[in-house]
């Protein structure tokens, strides 16, 4: 077997009206990531990296892309998908892409996202 090929996406810029909390929700660092899983080798891994302007570092997530697409639902789209990660001051790391102010009060203020598919907490690189 042959190492896995990375391939290293930097955030895209954020929109906190758009990318951030409605609620208040305290967020470390927002990373917003166009994915194209056409053109993504199936035997990738993505390495994630965005603004952490909190701790004035770039944090960065490694998944397998097998991995990533089951979380977000992949379902061979024809146009690229939105991911949206939102670090937590407690050090959680969340998918909230498209999330409304009762996903986020309830699954990710309230504690209940934990070990469920939009936990990215293990792939964050510390």
């Amino acid at each position: 077997m042959g190492n896995k090929s990375i391939l290293s996406i930097k955030s895209l810029p954020v929109h906190p009206k758009k990318h951030g909390s409605v609620n208040g929700t305290p967020i470390k660092g927002i990373g917003v990531f166009e994915l194209d899983f056409k053109l993504l080798s199936e035997n990738s891994q993505l390495s994630l990296k965005f603004p952490n302007p909190s701790d004035n570092k770039i944090e960065e997530v490694v998944i397998p892309m097998e991995e990533l697409k089951s979380r977000i639902q992949y379902h061979d789209h024809i146009a690229p998908v939105e991911l949206v990660l939102w670090l937590l001051p407690d050090g959680h790391l969340f998918d909230a892409t498209n999330i409304g102010i009762e996903g986020e009060w309830y699954f990710i203020a309230g504690g209940m996202a934990e070990n469920t598919c939009w936990d990215f907490t293990e792939f964050h690189v510390k």
